[in-house]
């Protein structure tokens, strides 16, 4: 995918989407996974119905990575939020945010760059390559939508991203 991406012959579709059923559909596959560390899932979004307009497929891999991000960096017992902010603009937010080791302020750019690890022997030792944030940022990238993190070691991570919405 990240070779079609740089190559420009990545397919797109337009999909419409309801923001809700797109993030019960991603965290119904992670589910058990997080069963099996015990980790607490929260999920704070708008309760008007909002139709996101994306390659469907495209954006269940953006979120199905930063939630796979989230689960491997969150201890047993922890707990993640899943949210959702409605701009006036044409946009959604939506936010991953856990309670996992967290990453140093030097390395928020460093991590969306293709093979960046940002502490090598414990991402290699959770399956990492270093591909999933870099991927996830030129999906969103392709969306026209932006991409970002806020973390601090020790206490955790928000990843957020946004994406257009039929309005």
């Amino acid at each position: 995918d990240l070779s079609k991406i740089d190559a420009g012959k990545m397919d797109f579709s337009k999909d419409i989407f309801l923001a809700s059923d797109y993030i019960n559909e991603n965290i119904s596959m992670i589910k058990p996974q997080l069963k099996s560390k015990n980790i607490t899932l929260e999920i704070n979004t708008d309760k008007q119905p909002v139709e996101i307009i994306g390659d469907k497929r495209k954006c269940n891999q953006i979120m199905l990575n930063l939630l796979s991000n989230a689960f491997k960096y969150t201890p047993e017992n922890g707990k993640i939020i899943v949210s959702t902010k409605l701009s006036k603009t044409g946009i959604i937010e939506f936010s991953v945010i856990d309670n996992g080791v967290g990453i140093k302020k030097e390395d928020h750019n460093k991590i969306f760059e293709e093979f960046y690890q940002a502490d090598h022997d414990r991402d290699q030792a959770l399956g990492g390559a270093g591909i999933g944030l870099a991927l996830t940022k030129k999906l969103v990238n392709l969306h026209k939508g932006s991409i970002g993190v806020k973390s601090k070691p020790g206490k955790g991570s928000k990843f957020w991203f946004t994406l257009p919405i039929n309005s």
